[in-house]
């Protein structure tokens, strides 16, 4: 099982986009842990809760949930196209606060692949395994032009 992201694309990916920063800032500031990877099908991450990702209730900012749901849609879908993926669009559901020093845990799947759009949709849990919030995304199988 690879342990990094950039472990999880190979060599050949970094040699066709040199350009790419893998991993991507964004993966890098949330934290986010590699869990599980099954080939083809689901990325599970976890990422522990701070205090500067808190708006003024003390709990976790949606925005900022969002964007760790991304952080796990992104990396799937690079994973099995061997390149580069976009999102098209991303619709979150939540389901309740979660505090600082929480652990979430994140597994994205595939609902729908075709050879250049990608249907997701992933839920995290709590440090109790308590569903937080579910999302869905599409996301598009992009080629960087010149």
């Amino acid at each position: 099982m690879a342990s990094s992201l950039a472990e999880l694309l190979g060599s050949d990916f970094a040699e066709k986009y040199p350009e790419a920063r893998i991993p991507p800032p964004s993966f890098v500031e949330s934290g986010a842990q590699i869990v599980e990877y099954v080939p083809g099908k689901s990325l599970t991450e976890s990422f522990e809760i701070h205090e500067r990702q808190t708006g003024p209730m003390g709990i976790l900012q949606g925005g900022l949930l969002c964007g760790l749901f991304d952080d796990v849609f992104g990396p799937l879908s690079f994973v099995c196209a061997k390149r580069p993926c976009v999102s098209i669009d991303m619709n979150v559901s939540f389901v309740r606060a979660t505090k600082v020093g929480d652990v979430l845990t994140i597994k994205a799947e595939f609902v729908s692949r075709t050879r250049t759009l990608f249907q997701m949709r992933a839920e995290a849990h709590n440090s109790r395994g308590k569903l937080v919030a579910t999302a869905t995304s599409n996301l598009l199988v992009y080629e960087p032009g010149p």
